[in-house]
């Protein structure tokens, strides 16, 4: 009897430890999940189905939903190799050896080598359509502040990407090419997206020299772009609403207002 008193002294107040611990592994993960935000897993594509045909010069047999807050999984409009003339959609993940599905590609400038498999990759290039994309900027040891990045006088714009057709199904997927951050994002990111200038894109979906990808893997000019804060609803992979690209009063993940970043 005094035994299993002794165990239980002993072992109750680990319980007591991990019971607390619990609520706070369950916020490292929240963390963690808003902090791979970092590297380019968000962007937005709302386009009416009017101005996208004006604008990219293809054919679009639908409408197209307001997508202000696309990250992996999601369904996004392409152009591809094979099609130049028609938006698709894909499902924005290509599926390789790792276990989850690769998202994006980084390339950077300069001759750096690639691996067999995205040289593959860049055998299937596409425009992947956008107006903007998201940003965390760290603010301290555990905030980070939302911002939106977008081109001058607000144009849509085309990410070089890779594509993918499941030999089953034929459902397309892709995935974004990232190079190393300009001089305006550095605070925010390593990597920001492969953006093609507008008078390059049909290049991008033509027939490329070897190693003629590296003609379009360059940061994008700073003084084409601007970055604002925006909402910290960014944040919920759910959220869906114009809101989230309109600028705002800094705030970090938890609704704390910052006054300087």
């Amino acid at each position: 009897m005094e035994s299993r008193q002794t165990q239980t002294l002993f072992v109750q107040p680990f319980v007591e430890v991990y019971t607390l611990f619990i609520p706070i592994c369950h916020r490292l993960n929240y963390f963690e999940e808003v902090f791979t935000y970092f590297m380019c897993d968000r962007f937005s594509f709302t386009l009416s189905k009017e101005k996208t045909t004006r604008r990219f010069s293809v054919k679009v047999t639908e409408p197209i939903p307001l997508q202000y807050n696309i990250s992996p999984g999601h369904t996004v409009a392409i152009v591809t190799q094979t099609q130049p003339r028609k938006l698709v959609w894909a499902s924005w993940g290509i599926q390789t050896s790792r276990q989850t599905p690769v998202h994006r590609i980084f390339i950077q400038t300069g001759t750096s080598k690639l691996s067999a498999q995205t040289k593959e990759l860049l055998g299937q290039r596409c425009l992947i359509l956008a107006d903007g994309f998201y940003v965390w900027k760290k603010v301290s040891q555990r905030s980070r502040v939302p911002h939106r990045v977008i081109l001058k006088w607000n144009v849509p714009f085309a990410i070089a990407g890779v594509y993918t057709i499941d030999p089953d199904t034929n459902a397309i997927h892709c995935a974004l090419l990232t190079t190393t951050a300009n001089i305006v994002l550095e605070p925010f990111v390593k990597q920001m997206p492969v953006i093609v200038p507008l008078e390059k894109e049909k290049n991008w979906l033509g027939a490329l020299p070897d190693e003629g990808f590296r003609d379009f893997i360059e940061p994008y000019a700073v003084e084409q772009m601007r970055i604002f804060p925006i909402s910290n609803q960014i944040n919920d992979k759910e959220a869906n609403t114009l809101e989230l690209t309109q600028p705002t009063q800094p705030a970090d993940q938890f609704g704390n207002y910052v006054l300087f970043e």
